[in-house]
């Protein structure tokens, strides 16, 4: 079976989502725009429903379990705990009934030239994955994003990394084909700075990963906002620190 599967994790995204989704429906090779609803607060819920209503490719999932941020409540959290993002990581990767799975941020915008280069392949199954660029206002960067060899996700530092086949292909497209990041590094996410799940959770499992935030914000020093995003430059400090540390009191690979 040929085709890509998009994975679009969405919390509060409402001032994007749609334009987002939208870009894609130049898209005429075989694919699904899998949509994973999490803990919405605002209208991101209705927006999703109302783009599946206009296009069939479009499913919707609900992951209704509180997760673990980037940043130290990811490295705080065991991978295997309902909480984890990497388990979430997983179980949005698992939907995906195509050979090709596309990482879709609910803030990225495809390019034309990225629609007519998806569309001028077949995507049959290759042992191989693209990197793929994203340009911001003032920057850019390049990640894989699209992939036929993600075996999983498992959990490393702040973020969820990604398991490939071995002897993978790995493309490099041109930067002339990228997504529009329609959010900027600056910009906060208004479910950053939302009570952690493990403050109000009444569980062993929560007052053991409120201890680790707790005792790597001691050793390390305060997590800086927005450590969600790769590029923060503030957090390289902090990962080099935990690298050559490696503190005892969380698992860093698992």
């Amino acid at each position: 079976m040929a085709g890509i599967s998009f994975t679009v994790r969405v919390r509060n995204e409402e001032k994007t989502l749609e334009k987002s989704i939208r870009s894609l429906f130049g898209l005429t090779i075989i694919h699904e725009i899998n949509i994973f609803l999490h803990c919405c607060s605002d209208s991101s819920e209705s927006i999703a429903r109302k783009l599946a209503l206009d296009n069939k490719n479009i499913n919707i999932y609900t992951y209704d379990k509180k997760v673990s941020r980037a940043g130290y409540e990811n490295l705080a959290t065991d991978a295997n705990s309902d909480h984890s993002f990497v388990k979430y990581s997983n179980y949005c990767f698992e939907k995906g009934k195509y050979p090709w799975k596309y990482k879709w941020d609910a803030d990225f915008i495809a390019s034309p030239a990225l629609i007519d280069f998806l569309n001028s392949k077949t995507w049959d199954y290759e042992n191989a994955y693209y990197v793929i660029t994203y340009k911001m206002k003032n920057r850019s960067a390049s990640e894989i994003y699209l992939s036929c060899a993600t075996i999983s996700y498992n959990k490393y530092l702040f973020w969820e990394n990604i398991c490939y086949k071995g002897s993978a292909q790995r493309y490099v497209l041109d930067t002339s084909i990228f997504m529009y990041h329609n959010s900027e590094l600056d910009d906060v996410k208004s479910y950053w700075l939302e009570e952690p799940w493990y403050v109000s959770e009444d569980s062993d499992e929560a007052r053991v990963v409120k201890q680790r935030v707790e005792q790597l914000t001691k050793d390390f020093g305060a997590e800086p906002i927005g450590m969600a995003r790769a590029l923060n430059p503030y957090s390289d400090p902090i990962n080099i620190r935990i690298l050559n540390n490696k503190p005892s009191y969380v698992n860093i690979d698992k």
